[in-house]
């Protein structure tokens, strides 16, 4: 165990997954207003997140 509490792990998470939610759907609000096709990958790519 490296002696980190599980809630700060829990919170490093969270936030974690708050900022690639925030990302995603900046990129699709951005490919909608461009008229882009949206997709699985080409939002995961532009937005640097797995898919």
């Amino acid at each position: 165990m490296s002696g980190i509490p599980a809630e700060v792990l829990k919170a490093a998470r969270l936030r974690d997954s708050q900022t690639k939610r925030t990302k995603v759907l900046a990129v699709l609000h951005d490919m909608v207003a461009r008229g882009e096709p949206v997709t699985f990958a080409a939002v995961a790519k532009t937005a640097g997140v797995s898919n």
